[in-house]
């Protein structure tokens, strides 16, 4: 008991130690870990940080001379087309930069940018801010109501010229409300307003009023905007025909002075629509009526109806001021890559200056480098030509070489090429890789059951009880059992039967399968060979070890083991 107290006491204060020392070390390997982390992380930001600067550096001067390149194509093709002078290509040069960086189109791409300038300038006549502001609204608003800018600028000219619009801003607000309040429901508002602003214009119509008629049209029944134009550009043509108004005059005479007078420049259109219209609603012979109305507004008052000609109103307005209506509509409005996109661009601008001074120099490198190939064309040229005329005799001496090696080593016939040699050592080795996969998995899996086959004989053999006779005969089973035949013979591993004896195949000190080497010999069982045993029996009295040792080597000899006693 006390030996058994203090090895337990010994064995405690090791354990215990042992803890202690593996606790410590693993705190200083934490230690150590987060001292590490902390210089590695801080080198890592370091270098992150630089490479970080690095690649954005690389990637604004590319970016940079890429814009300004691109630019001065862009700008190139609008002198073309503009024939502008110097002065003024610089200051179409300043507003394009400007709007290519206005929030409000900033995934619009520089040319069609350009492109949509052009067109703003000439159909207004503006430049500078008026021009970058209308040119930034062209474009978004083509964006949001999918219209063309050439289409908007048409109907911005049209207004313009026709007077329904002071300027190019209250143009684009016309056109745009009328877009947001559902005018461009038969998509023809455009063309109407471009084909029929003259006869609003001659109506007295201002741009609000243009609306208001053509809406009140469609709230009437009226299907589309056109009608109402064709119906309008009528009832004008009407009242200026003196027939006309001769005929008026037959059916109503009220009429025809209304005629008169608008003719006579005493009203207005708008004045001139509005009492006809009460006029007519008046009269109480639907007969009369409907000659009148089929006077001014010819077929348009059957096919569009009376209830809807007399409902067109310009001056009742619930259309609401449209000043401003553009800007509302095309107020910028980006999320987190649109204002990366923005700034980009407005990098890129803010270095085009810089960018213009080094693009000579890269254009004069090209330049040389250009040159450099057209004066190395012919050197090229020869030694596409010496290749040719090396490689393909070259290939003709390894393929000779090939033959004749083969057909002195006696492994193939006068017949065979070059080419059936190389395709028969590739299928060879090809092969040969398959068999090397097959043969390492196969000793793998025999070499695992002899190792378990070899253990349990040896236990049955440790297990040996000298006293009884049928452990006698199991030891020297498994005894048997352990030598090459007898692995051979009762594992059924897989390995080739040497049980009759032989010479292993194959070059000497080659590894088989059979886990044997070349030139060795593989005995049967009662010859030479094989795993020796050393075996010592102990017994009370010299007579009974002599009786149990002639027992056992009887038995094992019976079994076809060699024993030497």
């Amino acid at each position: 008991m006390p030996n058994e107290t203090i090895l337990r006491i010994v064995i405690d204060a090791k354990d215990t130690t042992k803890k202690t020392f593996d606790g410590l070390g693993k705190s200083m390997s934490n230690l150590d870990g987060v001292a590490s982390t902390l210089a590695t992380g801080g080198l890592t930001l370091v270098t992150g940080a630089l490479a970080l600067i690095g690649t954005t550096a690389t990637i604004a001067a590319k970016e940079t001379l890429s814009f300004t390149d691109d630019l001065n194509g862009v700008l190139k093709d609008v002198e073309r087309q503009t024939g502008h002078t110097s002065e003024e290509m610089d200051d179409f040069k300043s507003s394009l930069t400007n709007v290519y960086t206005d929030a409000r189109v900033v995934n619009v791409a520089l040319e069609d940018l350009a492109d949509a300038q052009i067109i703003v300038q000439r159909t207004t006549g503006e430049t500078g801010a008026e021009l970058e502001n209308l040119t930034a609204q062209a474009v978004a608003m083509g964006d949001v109501f999918e219209i063309d800018v050439a289409e908007s600028m048409r109907t911005v000219d049209a207004l313009l010229k026709n007077n329904i619009a002071q300027s190019g801003q209250e143009a684009l607000d016309i056109i745009t409300a009328g877009l947001q309040n559902n005018l461009n429901v038969a998509d023809d508002f455009l063309d109407t307003l471009t084909e029929y602003s003259q006869d609003f214009n001659e109506l007295g119509l201002t741009g609000e009023q243009a609306l208001n008629l053509l809406n009140s049209g469609l709230e009437a029944g009226i299907f589309n905007t056109d009608k109402i134009g064709d119906a309008t550009q009528e009832f004008l043509t009407s009242l200026k025909d003196t027939a006309v108004v001769d005929k008026l005059r037959e059916i109503n005479p009220a009429l025809a002075d209304i005629a008169v007078s608008f003719n006579d420049g005493k009203i207005t259109g708008v004045e001139a629509l509005q009492q006809i219209q009460a006029e007519i609603g008046s009269m109480d012979d639907s007969l009369l009526r409907n000659e009148a109305g089929r006077t001014l507004f010819v077929s348009f008052w059957d096919d569009l109806g009376q209830e809807a000609l007399l409902a067109l109103d310009p001056i009742n307005n619930k259309l609401g001021d449209i000043n401003g209506s553009t800007a509302q509509a095309t107020q910028e409005n980006m999320n987190w890559k649109d204002a990366l996109t923005q700034l980009g661009r407005e990098f890129v601008v803010a270095m085009e200056p810089a960018a213009q001074e080094i693009l000579p120099l890269l254009y004069d490198g090209i330049k040389l480098a250009g040159g450099f190939m057209r004066e190395a064309q012919p050197v090229f040229a020869q030694f596409g030509v010496d290749m040719r005329d090396t490689i393909g005799p070259a290939m003709a001496v390894v393929n000779d070489s090939l033959v004749r090696i083969a057909q002195a080593l006696g492994i193939a016939t006068e017949d065979t090429t070059g080419m059936d040699i190389a395709i028969a050592a590739l299928k060879a080795t090809l092969d040969l890789i398959v068999a090397t996969i097959q043969l390492v998995a196969i000793g793998f899996h025999n070499t695992a059951e002899a190792a378990e086959y070899l253990r349990e004989q040896l236990d049955a053999i440790a297990n040996f009880d000298f006293g009884s006779l049928s452990s006698i005969q199991q030891a020297a089973q498994g005894l048997a059992n352990l030598t090459p035949a007898g692995m051979v013979s009762n594992a059924g591993f897989g390995f080739l039967g040497f049980a009759d004896g032989g010479v292993v195949p194959g070059p000497i000190g080659s590894p088989m399968m059979a886990m044997v080497h070349g030139g060795e010999v593989i005995s049967p069982p009662g010859q030479s060979g094989g795993p020796m045993f050393n075996i010592s029996i102990f017994a009370n009295d010299e007579e009974g070890g002599r009786r149990a040792g002639r027992g056992f080597v009887d038995e094992l000899r019976s079994r076809g083991v060699m024993v030497a006693a």
